[in-house]
């Protein structure tokens, strides 16, 4: 998805193309679309840690941790898209609706971050071997 939305970006603004290349677009914020570029960024490295994060997890998880694991993430990536799109319903077909989804997004990546990184690293109980 965040390919689409990068791609419909330098479509709609190609001289966009060459900042892109030059610099990032959290550098200057000037204009809507660079605030808006920079949520986007912003959340791709979000997730990008988030990802490593919870590919961690499933490595030190028993089997049957794993599952809980696994289901609690399914669950989480249905929220946040509930979550983020009802944050950002009120700015539909505003140019702050794009922005406004991207910052929920971080903002909600972030704190399930801290979450998965407090879960315990060590064999549950029930997993340990008898």
């Amino acid at each position: 998805m965040s390919f689409k939305i990068t791609l419909l970006f330098f479509l709609l603004f190609p001289g966009s193309v060459l900042l892109a290349q030059n610099a990032s677009p959290c550098a200057t914020m000037a204009t809507q679309e660079e605030i808006t570029a920079c949520a986007i960024v912003q959340y791709n490295e979000t997730e990008t840690a988030m990802d490593s994060i919870y590919q961690h997890a499933l490595k030190q998880a028993g089997a049957n941790y794993k599952n809980h694991i696994r289901n609690m993430h399914e669950t989480w990536k249905n929220y946040v898209g509930a979550a983020c799109s009802c944050e950002a319903f009120p700015f539909s077909a505003t140019s702050l609706e794009t922005l406004m989804r991207y910052q929920c997004l971080n903002r909600l990546t972030r704190a399930y971050m801290q979450q998965l990184q407090q879960l315990p690293w060590e064999m549950p109980l029930e997993e340990a071997p008898k």
